[in-house]
């Protein structure tokens, strides 16, 4: 998880070498490399989700790992290059989703009463490598390599100690270099322990007609819920992928309309930086996983999935109507503070919701089919990587992408209420 979370990241890093734009690189462009690695661990888990059990096996999983050596090597080569080329980087960041793929592994319910709590702290647990990438791989950028190329930022970058004045030598492929040390020495400890576990007997194949993963398919509540948790997972994932590119778009650069015309320049050094708050978000969503977890044991998923849409929707208004203000302003900075605190909300609600769904899921589906499908719909969550940051990418009006997620944070709060909550529905508050 961490090697695929270092992009949202990188793509900062790449922003602070020149300015807005990094290596001749548009933030545009940056925003559609989260993006691609978003649709890379969205395919790969769906293939995981159709080869059925084996994609459970532990040797398939250590296999996986090691197969990632080889992305995190290609991420140290092009990014020791003097010369960042645009096409390269796409290719990798395609292949680091496969570290992304590897969260469908613990999605497997068990038969305690108390699965919704147990089930989000596995995923919290796996989570935190989102924040460790966060955290981290700015850090690592400042240790002086004989392995990495030093490039110099043009304007002021952060990480979790502080700010970073321009023209600070960055190596960048320190993060490569360190993925790939760390995956080669835990999947070398595996194998020293032989510690993969042997292959269970299949009860299916993948696409008999018998087979537990197309009988997922067929009921009806696979896709009411995989309509939920794309609101809910797909806006926890999609935010922690996104959300540090969007701190740097909006309080990086200062906008003022100066006779008809928007004129930008960089923002200050004492303007805030994205790598030194922004991981505070995806911590805040791993956080209320647990919380979100105990409160659907408690009172119901569908009414936890509820009030969460209409907290994301409000929350994601608020936002709109906060980087509005910041992105055509000569001081930015203003904003900073309110923009952080509203987006640990939605970090939080999205957090929450992703656990509330799981548990409708172990009520309203055979203890046989939920774990599949957990597994189908995380994979299509986890699309929320590729459409958040590809929406951003397309409009030049940060806020008018967030409007769109509240409405679609709407449509699913009313699905919600109608389908689940009213009080003669055949599947009241699962």
């Amino acid at each position: 998880m961490a090697l695929w979370a270092s992009w949202s990241v990188l793509v900062v890093l790449l922003a602070a070498l020149d300015g807005s734009t990094g290596t001749g690189i548009s933030h545009a462009e940056l925003f559609e490399l989260v993006a691609i690695s978003g649709v890379s661990a969205t395919m790969l888990q769906l293939g995981g989700f159709f080869i059925g059990e084996r994609a459970m096996r532990a040797s398939f999983i250590y296999a996986n790992t090691m197969v990632l050596i080889i992305p995190a090597l290609l991420l140290a080569w092009a990014l020791n290059q003097q010369l960042l080329q645009l096409n390269h980087l796409q290719w990798i960041a395609l292949a680091c989703g496969a570290g992304g793929a590897q969260f469908i592994a613990l999605q497997q319910p068990n038969q305690s009463a108390q699965m919704g709590w147990q089930m989000a702290v596995n995923a919290a647990i796996v989570g935190i490598g989102i924040v460790v990438a966060q955290v981290l791989a700015p850090l690592l950028v400042t240790i002086p390599s004989g392995f990495a190329f030093a490039h110099a930022s043009s304007t002021s970058w952060g990480t979790m100690l502080g700010s970073q004045a321009p023209n600070t030598p960055m190596w960048l492929a320190n993060i490569g270099w360190a993925a790939a040390i760390i995956l080669a020495l835990l999947t070398a400890n595996k194998i020293a322990k032989g510690q993969a576990l042997k292959a269970k007997k299949l009860k299916c194949l993948p696409l008999s007609t018998n087979c537990q993963p197309l009988k997922v398919l067929r009921n009806r509540h696979t896709w009411f819920m995989t309509l939920l948790f794309i609101m809910a997972f797909g806006s926890f994932i999609g935010f922690a992928m996104a959300f540090p590119l969007s701190v740097q778009a909006i309080f990086a650069t200062t906008r003022e309309w100066q006779g008809g015309e928007l004129i930008e320049a960089a923002a200050n050094h004492g303007a805030p930086n994205a790598l030194t708050y922004a991981w505070l978000g995806p911590l805040c969503g791993i956080l209320a996983r647990p919380i979100g977890g105990w409160l659907a044991d408690s009172y119901g998923g569908a009414k936890v999935t509820w009030w969460c849409a209409l907290i994301l929707a409000t929350s994601c208004l608020l936002a709109a109507q906060l980087s509005d203000w910041a992105y055509y302003s000569a001081t930015p900075e203003r904003w900073f503070l309110a923009y952080i605190l509203v987006f640990m909300l939605i970090f939080s609600a999205a957090g929450a919701a992703s656990s509330a769904v799981c548990r409708s899921i172990t009520q309203l589906f055979p203890a046989e089919q939920a774990s599949y499908a957990l597994r189908w719909v995380l994979a299509l969550g986890t699309a929320g990587a590729a459409y958040i940051p590809w929406l951003w990418s397309l409009t030049d009006q940060p806020g008018l992408a967030l409007v769109g997620f509240s409405l679609f944070y709407l449509i699913c709060a009313t699905f919600t209420r109608i389908t689940y909550l009213r009080r003669h529905s055949v599947h009241y508050n699962p």
